[in-house]
């Protein structure tokens, strides 16, 4: 079949699951995207994305912050194909425009968190915010909050899943003492995972969870990067810091064992909802 001049016949194999995958991030760098839906060679890759670039289904950006490197998120033409195949994780107009470059760092920082999990072959499971935002929106036993992710890990030889927080920038106390009530609240995960931008903010965000009967964890980002499951973590239960692996290990209520298998990735049929 021949398509007029200027249309552009998008693949549901290998179009769709880029255009998912910014729509999910929010922002995302050239890089992370290759890698986080691998499935041609870069220069493939990168003939893929300059059409939908110049189609208008995505936009490409720099950020200073970044050092100048390409920044991409969804447009409302992107939303919209995406919508008209059944995507309900889709970022809304003011998701692409609130917060600025702020917004972006913090959206590329959390990409950088997902992929450490996914070399390591550690992930098992990964739901980004949109996703979990979604699911909030449409049923009513869902969960208490938007986290930024809950993720499934391997821990020990078990899965274990964790609502996952990133703070780089702080809030107010208030803000904390209202997060900290609704994990306390929670109950469709029971371990929390905070990771942090500095030691400061980190005391900042552990102190309104002082007093709860949580498992929640506190762990600098830096550490994150460095160490994965075998970073110190601060947890109050335990009054003091621990190997995080560990911690996630004691879990009572810990899932089944894992399955020898590969990784799933965020993108593989199977961990589609």
């Amino acid at each position: 079949m021949r398509y007029p001049k200027g249309s552009l016949d998008l693949s549901i194999a290998h179009d769709y699951p880029v255009l998912r995958q910014i729509a999910r991030s929010r922002f995302i760098t050239h890089n992370q995207l290759f890698e986080l839906t691998q499935g041609c060679t870069r220069s493939s890759f990168n003939w893929r994305l300059r059409r939908l670039r110049e189609h208008n289904l995505v936009l490409r950006n720099t950020l200073p912050s970044l050092g100048g490197q390409y920044v991409y998120s969804i447009t409302p033409a992107g939303a919209g194909y995406l919508l008209g195949k059944g995507e309900s994780a889709v970022a809304t107009e003011e998701d692409r425009t609130k917060g600025g470059e702020l917004r972006a760092q913090h959206s590329v920082e959390l990409n950088d968190i997902h992929l450490a999990l996914l070399r390591a072959g550690l992930l098992v499971r990964w739901v980004p915010e949109l996703e979990i935002r979604s699911e909030n929106e449409l049923l009513r036993h869902s969960y208490t909050k938007d986290y930024d992710a809950v993720v499934s890990l391997r821990v020990e030889g078990c899965s274990v899943t964790l609502g996952l927080e990133y703070e780089r920038t702080p809030k107010l106390e208030r803000d904390y003492d209202a997060i900290a009530a609704k994990m306390k609240a929670e109950r469709h995960v029971n371990q929390f995972l905070y990771l942090t931008a500095t030691e400061r903010l980190l005391k900042l965000v552990s102190w309104s969870f002082r007093k709860m009967d949580v498992r929640v964890y506190f762990g600098l980002v830096v550490d994150w990067h460095r160490r994965l499951l075998e970073m110190e973590a601060f947890s109050w239960k335990a009054m003091g810091y621990r190997r995080l692996a560990t911690l996630l290990s004691e879990d009572p209520t810990k899932a089944r064992a894992v399955q020898p298998q590969r990784a799933l990735r965020f993108d593989d049929p199977l961990t589609a909802l």
